[in-house]
């Protein structure tokens, strides 16, 4: 998977540990894994207000508040649970509102580009598309699919990348 290469390219030994030997520690939530955990449910919703025509008005008054519910509601399971953990550099304010002005960021990408697509979010999906010289392999979980009769776009979620098959 994109996710999975990162890792690799980043740091080989971190892709050993966790891929390979699976030594995560599952007990531990982190901020930056509850961001991409609130970032993932607000994608849910912006999937359903892009197919169902929400008026942006409406829309704009959720998104104003769903990634710090979202955010809250995780950070207070965790930390009922004993799971939640803080480094030093720890800015709740500065990461609350980088996930509402992301969230922002994304309705308007999927209303813009997307709109009339069916777009799919958080399932396993193995493929491969060819064009010309170019060899596309997805296998894994995607965050985003952009589908018209096939995927025409995939989306990851750490990165903030977009690949459209028309790109290729």
């Amino acid at each position: 998977s994109y996710s999975r290469m990162l890792v690799y390219k980043t740091c080989p030994g971190q892709y050993y540990d966790r891929y390979v030997l699976r030594n995560q520690i599952p007990d531990t939530k982190w901020p930056a894994t509850v961001f991409g955990d609130s970032l993932h449910k607000v994608l849910e919703h912006i999937i359903q207000w892009v197919q169902t025509d929400e008026p942006y008005k409406a829309v704009s008054k959720q998104l104003d508040t769903k990634f710090l519910e979202c955010f809250s509601e995780f950070q207070k399971q965790y930390q009922k649970e004993k799971k939640w953990k803080v480094s030093r550099d720890y800015d709740e304010k500065r990461m609350m509102k980088a996930g509402v002005d992301f969230s922002f960021n994304l309705y308007d990408l999927m209303k813009s580009y997307y709109s009339g697509y069916t777009i799919k979010s958080e399932e396993e999906y193995a493929t491969d598309y060819k064009k010309g010289k170019i060899d596309v392999d997805l296998n894994g979980r995607i965050d985003i699919q952009i589908v018209k009769d096939i995927i025409v776009g995939v989306g990851d979620l750490l990165t903030g990348s977009l690949l459209t098959y028309d790109a290729l």
